[in-house]
């Protein structure tokens, strides 16, 4: 095992400004993204129900993030374990959410569903394995920001800058939805040194998968597939 600089842990400070301004990222990626179809009222058209319970449930977690990390910071540990609780109940409604609303969105093609599909499984497993690691600090935090960027993935697709679809240009989408994990793990490596590769073998896993769905997304197997779930629950 390698050895940890115990002196980023004897200052505590550190972590709590760097998950506290990840938890602000969130929050703010998420409002910027989804302002205009989901938080102001009174938009071009009207969101069906399964589309409004869907933003309840997503936005939610960004919401528990953001006020565990304010926990974390008033150093009120008790209450963030047991708001953890609570936390761990929203992940399966947001994968059953998150599902329903790849197939049930219109209009969407076999390569997008699928593609939604991808972060979602992997905010899946982990935010699962967060909560398997909640008693081991390092991991568990990580875990965590790992799985609310690819929860936060469909707003930063949605960002919009002076009127620019910013989030619809690959670059800017892949380095602002990586961003916070890149953030993590270039601290990791200024503070931690050699223990930043737990960060980096989460990264090279998350392309790797992301990559190697792309291509079963652009299947004619998959095609028929999403074609026959969309007519089961039309």
């Amino acid at each position: 095992m390698v050895p940890l600089n115990m002196n980023y842990y004897m200052k505590p400070h550190r972590d709590r400004y760097l998950f506290s301004a990840l938890a602000l990222w969130f929050l703010v990626i998420t409002l910027n993204g989804f302002s205009r179809f989901f938080f102001i009222s009174g938009y071009e058209y009207q969101l069906k129900f399964h589309l409004k319970l869907h933003g309840i449930i997503f936005s939610s977690w960004v919401l528990l993030f953001f006020i565990q990390s304010c926990l974390i910071w008033k150093k009120a540990h008790k209450t963030h374990k047991i708001l953890g609780i609570s936390a761990l109940l929203v992940v399966p409604l947001i994968f059953v959410s998150g599902f329903y609303t790849s197939f049930a969105k219109t209009p969407t093609t076999p390569s997008e569903i699928g593609d939604n599909l991808s972060y979602l499984f992997a905010f899946t497993i982990f935010s699962l394995l967060g909560f398997k690691k909640r008693k081991v600090a390092y991991k568990h935090k990580r875990f965590m920001v790992f799985a609310s960027s690819m929860l936060c993935s469909a707003a930063v697709a949605r960002l919009n800058f002076m009127g620019v679809e910013i989030g619809r240009i690959p670059l800017v989408f892949y380095s602002l939805m990586l961003l916070p994990m890149m953030a993590v793990g270039f601290c990791d490596l200024l503070f931690l040194k050699k223990r930043f590769q737990f960060n980096f073998i989460n990264i090279l896993a998350l392309v790797v998968i992301l990559y190697a769905s792309n291509i079963l997304w652009e299947s004619k197997t998959w095609s028929q597939i999403s074609e026959y779930v969309i007519e089961l629950i039309s």
